[in-house]
């Protein structure tokens, strides 16, 4: 049998005796009957044991390319620093290539396949960093380029590999920058009446207001630092710099591979481009004790390296969560931890270095004015391509799409009326299938905020943030999810137990649509029941809630950690 790991049309003249590699390879509604091989991370305890490998392995990448790159670079900089600068792309670019290997090496142990088909494409481009790098994981080139050069570095005898000339173009993704001119333009002026040393905020998430009134309380203008946005052009890839990269991950085959192709992709700002970078943030004149970020991987590459620096120097770096609910297991890597040195978290705190505070996201949810008119359900989309080992990736979204089509299903039969608020398109059009289904009326439009506003009941189908901002507006919610696939930090087993006792979330869609039939009518009454409210104050107080004196609370937190404020 002749194996398709892409969607290309090329690689095929008929379908008969074709084997596909994933459901990735199937445009959006296409029908097929074809034999595809079931996705890898299904099997859930291999994706547990894949998770502690990858973990172990990541620590170890990141390790070895610290000493590299301060030898190639003629650099003496701590493994903290490097780690902050190069760990975002390590740990998604080697959690990518593994799950393209794995998906592969699937395919090779079925033993009946005779040939694989590619295109004669160029090899991929290099990243200039990482935010161009976030344009390629999920684009079918990158990843039919990627199978390629596995199955070349594998090389299976009994497995030809034939190549096949493309008839089109393909668009490159080219990394596409926020324009904030306007923002830009007023952080200039701010930062002409800047105090000297203050905190420096970076992306955390609070709204315009909200950010002016912490600004203020702690003495200073809001900033969005147009410092950071400076653009850098970097120099061409050098492939006898690359040569110089030498790495020892050698425990198994993949991992032999893992180190002759992480040199030939490693982003040009880590490496051609490095010097360029730091003298660039050498250039950047803010004095500051405290960096907030309110995220691991930073606005911009010259943001990051400029904080890098910074905590080279002792200055504090926190990392402000910027998504949670009730907190999953298989989430960060542990080398996540080693970067920052206090994290602010949106619930019970885990650890010594975290603290719990008002999610910035959050402010204002708890003030939602509500009209109570819909049943809304708002659903989830996944990237096709994996690029972590955590809960819900590639195609398994394609069996949660199943349990909310039957959850939908049996609404419908009860002549129970829904909106859909579906998540934006990640290649597998799900919104268009939800449509099909249930018809062009279901979708709505308007933006989760609005959607919640609106709703007398809503049904959440996954346990991040949203579900968060449902419970704090206190519009009467559920949680609809896949138990198997959704494995929450054994310390929240008890809030589990007590929400599924109390009917707030639920793994079977026939028993939450059942639960729906029974309080549809006066959804209020359920959820201001005293079994139900206590129930949610112990959700809100283990993974988020909005202080009504959230800015005290947040510059208390600030002084503190900064005594030079």
């Amino acid at each position: 049998m002749q194996l398709i790991t892409s969607p290309f049309r090329e690689l095929y003249q008929d379908k008969s005796n074709l084997i596909f590699l994933g459901r990735w390879c199937f445009s959006a509604g296409e029908k097929t009957s074809q034999e595809i091989i079931d996705y890898h991370w299904l099997d859930r305890e291999k994706f547990k044991n894949d998770f502690d490998y990858l973990n172990k392995l990541i620590s170890k990448t990141n390790y070895q390319l610290a000493d590299i790159l301060n030898k190639i670079n003629n650099t003496s900089y701590s493994r903290e620093f490097w780690y902050l600068i190069i760990n975002p792309w390590v740990s998604m670019f080697v959690s990518a290539v593994y799950d393209r290997w794995e998906s592969s090496k699937k395919a090779i142990e079925l033993s009946k396949i005779s040939q694989v088909n590619f295109l004669e494409s160029e090899k991929n481009l290099i990243p200039n960093d990482f935010n161009d790098y976030l344009q390629l994981y999920n684009d079918h080139l990158w990843n039919h380029n990627i199978f390629k050069d596995i199955f070349e570095f594998i090389n299976i005898k009994k497995i030809n590999i034939k190549y096949i000339k493309k008839k089109k173009l393909f668009k490159k993704p080219i990394y596409k920058k926020k324009k904030l001119f306007i923002k830009l333009f007023i952080d200039k002026i701010f930062s002409l009446f800047t105090k000297r040393k203050h905190v420096v905020l970076i992306d955390c998430y609070f709204s315009l207001l909200n950010f002016l009134k912490l600004s203020l309380s702690i003495r200073q203008l809001p900033r969005i630092y147009s410092e950071f946005y400076k653009d850098i052009q970097l120099p061409k890839e050098n492939n006898d710099l690359r040569r110089r990269i030498k790495l020892n991950l050698n425990s198994n085959n993949f991992e032999n591979f893992l180190s002759s192709y992480i040199p030939k992709n490693l982003p040009k700002s880590f490496l051609e481009g490095f010097n360029k970078i730091i003298d660039e943030a050498n250039k950047i004149k803010i004095d500051t004790n405290l960096i907030i970020s309110g995220n691991a991987n930073f606005p911009t590459e010259l943001s990051k390296f400029w904080c890098a620096l910074k905590k080279e120097n002792k200055t504090n770096l926190f990392l402000n969560e910027h998504g949670g609910s009730i907190p999953t297991k298989y989430r960060y890597y542990d080398i996540h931890t080693k970067i920052f040195d206090k994290q602010i978290s949106w619930s019970k705190p885990k650890s010594k270095n975290q603290s719990k505070l008002t999610p910035s996201k959050l402010i204002g949810f708890e003030k939602v004015k509500l009209s109570r008119k819909n049943l809304s359900i708002i659903t989830l989309e996944t990237s096709q391509y994996a690029y972590y080992c955590q809960n819900l990736q590639s195609s398994i979204i394609l069996e949660d799409f199943k349990q909310k089509k039957k959850f939908m299903e049996n609404l419908n039969s009860e002549k129970i009326n829904f909106k859909i608020k579906s998540y934006k398109n990640m290649g597998w059009c799900l919104e268009e299938k939800y449509k099909k289904f249930f018809g062009n009326k279901s979708i709505t439009k308007k933006n989760v905020k609005k959607v919640i506003q609106e709703s007398k009941l809503v049904v959440c189908t996954y346990p991040e943030t949203t579900f968060l901002e449902s419970m704090i507006s206190g519009v009467p919610t559920i949680l609809l999810y896949m138990d198997d696939i959704w494995k929450f930090d054994d310390s929240f087993q008890d809030l589990i137990n007590n929400l599924r006792k109390n009917d707030i979330i639920f793994s079977c869609p026939q028993k939450a649509s059942q639960h729906v039939k029974k309080i549809i009518d006066d959804p209020k009454k359920w959820w201001d029941n005293s079994n139900t409210i206590k129930a949610r104050n112990y959700f809100l107080s283990e993974c988020g809630s909005v202080s009504k004196n959230w800015v005290k609370e947040w510059k208390d937190f600030i002084l503190k950690n900064n005594d030079k404020t």
